[in-house]
């Protein structure tokens, strides 16, 4: 073999899972094959994207993935944060535990696609966007000549991930006292204020107030809700975090198939992938506030961060959808 056929055996071996390798890594292995490294100023990048028009979204955590099709209208970035807003989707991203990203052009055993993917100090994917057949590819060559990374001296040094441990709480349990800050909530913000207040994980808060504003739930009742739903077409507010970005589809959702402990959404622009066994703790959740009160179905990870949130589809503003309610209370 030549240099390039060694050089195309080595790259198909290393970016094999039994190298260890992080998705970081197998991608920055392609750089100059259909791999471009972009550089950090993140924010600037992501405000060209509505330009772009159409584009496929993708998140991924220890249950599974969403993906949701759509354009976004609006992007609002600072150096740490950003938010994306369009039809039916919304985009909040931690910019601040992004450490790279690429353009990649091809992808051999898909075809060629063209995608951003960004990723953690970790090597692990918080966020990809696809570019689709209705795409605008001119606004979008133009953003990686903005944004390429034009240093070629860098290196990429991978962290290692933590162990895994249990959440905890170091505050000291006062269950009345968290009683009655829950029923005096208003805001969304009121929550973190609690938990701050007490030192309480998500898990803990919701075991004090269990009973009387939280109910824990095995995790197949995220089916038993997602099929009532669709069968009276409701919409709905489907959260899906990873370490660095949150996707949210609101709407409809149409086909939902479950099998076992794997749960399934194959609408058109809509596909949701969960292995419920993954999830440590399912709890459907009651939050007052200025409009009434909030009802969620919430599960969480192994860490206590509720990783994928089913909730009502009007905003904070509004009073929640009755039979929104009626269908969670249901469970």
């Amino acid at each position: 073999m030549n240099v390039w056929q060694h050089w195309q055996r080595f790259t198909a071996e290393a970016s094999g899972p039994a190298t260890g390798l992080s998705p970081a890594e197998q991608v920055a292995l392609r750089w100059g094959e259909g791999a471009t490294p972009l550089g950090g100023r993140w924010g600037a990048l992501l405000e060209c994207l509505p330009d772009v028009g159409r584009m496929r979204w993708r998140v991924e955590n220890d249950l599974g993935s969403l993906e949701v099709a759509g354009s976004l209208d609006e992007v609002d970035a600072t150096p740490r944060t950003a938010i994306g807003r369009g039809p039916g989707l919304e985009l909040r991203l931690l910019l601040s535990r992004w450490a790279w990203a690429f353009a990649v052009d091809v992808e051999p055993h898909r075809g060629l696609r063209s995608s951003l993917r960004a990723f953690d100090d970790r090597g692990t994917e918080l966020l990809r966007a696809d570019l689709v057949a209705d795409s605008d590819y001119l606004p979008y060559a133009r953003m990686l000549s903005s944004f390429r990374n034009p240093d070629l001296s860098w290196t990429m040094a991978v962290e290692p991930p933590p162990r895994p441990g249990a959440y905890e709480s170091r505050g000291v349990i006062a269950t009345v006292a968290v009683l009655e800050a829950w029923s005096a909530m208003q805001t969304s913000g009121d929550f973190f204020r609690l938990l701050r207040t007490f030192e309480l994980s998500r898990p803990a808060a919701y075991r004090q107030v269990e009973g009387a504003f939280a109910r824990r739930l095995p995790a197949s009742a995220t089916g038993l809700l997602l099929e009532a739903l669709a069968g009276a077409e409701v919409p709905l507010a489907l959260r899906f975090a990873s370490r660095g970005a949150i996707l949210v589809h609101r709407g409809i959702v149409e086909r939902v198939c479950t099998a076992g402990n794997a749960l399934c959404v194959l609408d058109p622009g809509v596909r949701l992938e969960l292995d419920l066994a993954r999830a440590a703790e399912c709890w459907l959740v009651r939050r007052p506030d200025a409009c009434g009160e909030r009802l969620s179905l919430e599960l969480l990870d192994a860490q206590g961060d509720a990783i994928v949130t089913v909730r009502d589809a009007r905003s904070d503003h509004e009073p929640s959808d009755p039979r929104w309610l009626a269908a969670a209370e249901a469970l």
